[in-house]
């Protein structure tokens, strides 16, 4: 009910909100794989190709698909409503809504010091990654 009181496709405008979100969080996940077993990646074209090359380029793939899908949701008429929010389509300013939403409650949780914030950066641990994989044979 709250929903429709605010544009009559505020459904679909969320749900197109959501994969601006969905792709930005996708692209750093395959940079943070890349990150996290950066010690596995030379040690077999495999392990290069499917640890390494393959997140990044989906990555920077989505990257590009982001800024693609920014530039178009800039555009009111592009929108389910073809109403402009701010100047903006509404998927747009619901997605950065969203996003700024998520840096408030990442900066409120950080500041409560919760554990998640006291882990340090870590690699894999060789040990772990079976040795077809290129871990560490015992």
């Amino acid at each position: 009910m709250v929903v429709r009181l605010i544009s009559e496709n505020a459904l679909f405008d969320s749900l197109t909100a959501l994969s601006l979100l969905i792709a930005f969080y996708y692209s750093l996940t395959g940079i943070a794989c890349a990150v996290y077993y950066r010690h596995l990646l030379m040690r077999s074209v495999r392990g290069f190709l499917l640890i390494g090359l393959g997140p990044v380029v989906g990555s920077l793939l989505l990257i590009w698909l982001l800024v693609l899908s920014v530039i178009e949701m800039s555009n009111p008429e592009n929108s389910y409503g073809g109403v402009s929010w701010f100047g903006l389509g509404p998927p747009l300013v619901i997605g950065m809504f969203l996003f700024v939403l998520g840096i408030v409650f990442m900066i409120a949780s950080r500041l409560q010091q919760t554990p998640y914030w006291q882990e340090r950066p870590t690699s894999v641990d060789p040990d772990l990654v079976p040795v077809t994989e290129g871990g560490d044979q015992r």
